[in-house]
């Protein structure tokens, strides 16, 4: 939430994917006061596509999609 407001004006667009039920995430998002896109795959397909195997995981992507860093933990 911090970054996506430090830099959104510079341009950056986050997206946070939650494995978790939609009322679970509802819930949380309100609490949280979340003001950004979200999603809730609760397959968990996105983290088989980006491996992910620690929550929470981000990942900064290129405007051409190469994935130029991930940062894993609450840290």
């Amino acid at each position: 939430k911090e970054v996506h407001e430090a830099y959104k004006a510079a341009g950056l667009t986050s997206v946070a994917i939650f494995k978790e039920s939609d009322a679970k995430v509802e819930k949380y998002v309100k609490d949280r006061k979340l003001n950004m896109l979200y999603a809730v795959d609760t397959k968990g397909d996105s983290w088989k596509v980006f491996d992910t195997k620690t929550m929470p995981s981000n990942f900064l992507i290129g405007k051409g999609g190469k994935i130029l860093a991930i940062s894993v933990g609450c840290d």
